[in-house]
């Protein structure tokens, strides 16, 4: 079915709306669109209660293209551009099943991040300009970033990016400052000075000044199977560019995350995120560039327990950022474990499981509760995906270029990186971000990774860096295999390789320029290392 049958308002949120439920009514498997131009506006479009994990979304939530309870239906867009105007989800796929999104240009219009131009400097103070359109006002010594339909966000943090006239990518020098204690004033004519700065950029730096909250991501699926994102390119974003969470099989192939008209960003924190995922994530020829964080991210969720009686357990969703994820199902399994350590002390059956609110969950164990004790954290084992990262470009975006953290085979192959960070990362936190968990079998091969780790002051020691966990017991290692070989090392800046806590780790037959320093390796067992 064409979308221009449905074209009936003037509101293409609207009419996305009823064209979507007329494919679901009448079990029509596609809705194209006439290549063009579609704005999204958040006052007549679809919305749900969504509860986002790593965003600020714990509430209804506007929708440009709602996918919910469907089987077998696609979106092809024939190359048409989808604008969101004011804070929304591009597109949310719930509870549904063989579903495809492609040919299509996702962008959120007013996305609350600024960029500004420094013009003079002073001692522990600087003056900006706004460069581009970004709503904003000052008060009370803060600056605020806004929307035409009254999103307010308070200053976060600013990033030197580059200097004026070298716009290729975060220059070796960056240093962000996440200092609070800092006092704003509007000199007029988009010119803003900064008082008590961390840190003084040099005149002709260009910053981006970033929000608070993460206020959507472009692409959302949640309890999903077979999903399917091809030739989609999102260049602005209000938070993620695809987030999937407690979904099955999510297939990514020549997706374009690339900023757009000289803009230095494009979304506000990761490009790819998946949580509580199973099946296969694979991501395939696709393009990440400005990102203001990774190009990848996969993790489970640790829980915190708070209370034990003979039957069950009361755990706790610790970070805000991922409260309202209903993770636990009867017959599945759990481990416990102590926090800095995360080596499973026992495993358990859930028999039920109960979600009291957004943050607590009551579960009954099949084995009673022997050995658990409050303060440890547990984690959810059934659901943790294969993935596949093959024939991608990573390149010119904050921080790193991918957290790694899933019990499944994942294979990191044929992609080029330049980071300014770590390129690829294995991490999980028991006592922060609670993102979980341990790798099994890793393979990183035929990548090549370009003076990556070049902001030597940021993100990470390392090209590839195994983070050590907080404690070891001398006896069990968080990490079990991971494979480095056949890769291309040049320009380097950093080690090529800080691992921690791994049983089983090789790096060789690599291609490498030049070293600056020997791998390390601490708290590993069964190291190869043909440096």
């Amino acid at each position: 079915m064409n979308y221009s049958q449905f074209n009936i308002t003037d509101d293409h949120s609207l009419n996305i709306a009823l064209a979507i439920d007329h494919c679901k009514k009448n079990n029509i498997d596609t809705l194209t669109f006439d290549n063009g131009t579609y704005l999204l506006k958040p006052q007549m479009a679809s919305e749900r209660a969504c509860s986002i994990s790593n965003h600020d979304v714990h509430e209804f939530t506007s929708i440009g293209m709602l996918i919910e309870d469907m089987e077998n239906f696609t979106i092809d867009a024939n190359g048409s551009t989808f604008i969101c105007d004011g804070v929304m989800l591009s597109c949310a796929i719930l509870n549904s099943k063989n579903i495809t999104l492609k040919n299509m240009t996702l962008e959120a219009r007013q996305h609350l991040r600024a960029e500004a131009r420094v013009l003079e400097i002073g001692e522990n103070s600087f003056i900006f300009e706004m460069t581009g359109d970004t709503g904003y006002y000052v008060k009370n010594g803060m600056l605020y970033l806004t929307n035409d339909y009254g999103h307010d966000d308070m200053f976060h943090y600013y990033i030197v990016v580059c200097r004026e006239g070298d716009e290729s990518g975060y220059i070796p020098e960056t240093v962000e400052s996440f200092k609070k204690a800092v006092v704003f004033e509007d000199l007029g004519n988009n010119r803003i000075s900064i008082k008590d700065a961390q840190y003084v950029p040099a005149v002709g730096s260009r910053i981006l000044l970033a929000p608070a909250l993460r206020h959507g991501t472009t692409v959302f699926a949640e309890k999903s199977k077979n999903i399917f994102l091809e030739n989609v390119t999102v260049h602005t974003s209000y938070g993620m560019a695809v987030l999937a969470q407690m979904c099955e099989n999510f297939y990514i192939d020549k997706l374009s995350v690339k900023a757009k008209g000289g803009l230095l960003h494009t979304t506000n924190n990761d490009a790819t995120h998946f949580v509580h995922c199973s099946g296969l994530v694979k991501i395939t020829n696709s393009y990440f560039e400005a990102m203001l964080d990774d190009a990848l991210n996969v993790h489970g969720l640790y829980n915190l327990v708070e209370h034990v009686d003979d039957k069950g357990i009361l755990v706790r969703d610790m970070h805000p950022g991922s409260k309202g994820i209903d993770i636990y199902r009867a017959g599945c399994h759990i481990a416990v474990m102590d926090q800095k350590l995360l080596i499973p002390m026992a495993t358990y059956t859930i028999d039920d499981a109960v979600m009291v609110n957004s943050e607590y969950f009551y579960l009954t164990l099949r084995e009673g509760t022997k050995g658990i004790t409050r303060g440890l954290v547990c984690e959810e084992l059934d659901h943790s995906p294969n993935v596949i990262f093959e024939n991608n470009t990573v390149q010119n975006n904050r921080a790193r270029g991918m957290l790694l953290a899933s019990h499944g085979k994942t294979v990191v192959r044929n992609n080029y990186f330049h980071t300014p960070g770590i390129s690829v990362m294995l991490e999980s936190s028991g006592d922060f971000w609670f993102e979980a968990g341990n790798t099994e079998d890793i393979v990183i091969e035929n990548n090549v990774f370009d003076n990556c780790g070049y902001a030597l002051g940021a993100w990470g020691k390392a090209v590839i860096e195994i983070v050590a966990r907080k404690a070891f017991d001398g006896e069990n290692y968080y990490h079990k295999n991971i494979t480095v070989v056949n890769n291309e090392f040049k320009n380097n800046v950093r080690p090529l390789i800080i691992a921690g806590n791994v049983e089983n780790v090789t790096f060789k037959d690599n291609k490498i320029t030049n070293t600056v320093a020997p791998n390390q390796y601490v708290n590993c067992k069964n190291v190869i290392d043909e440096l």
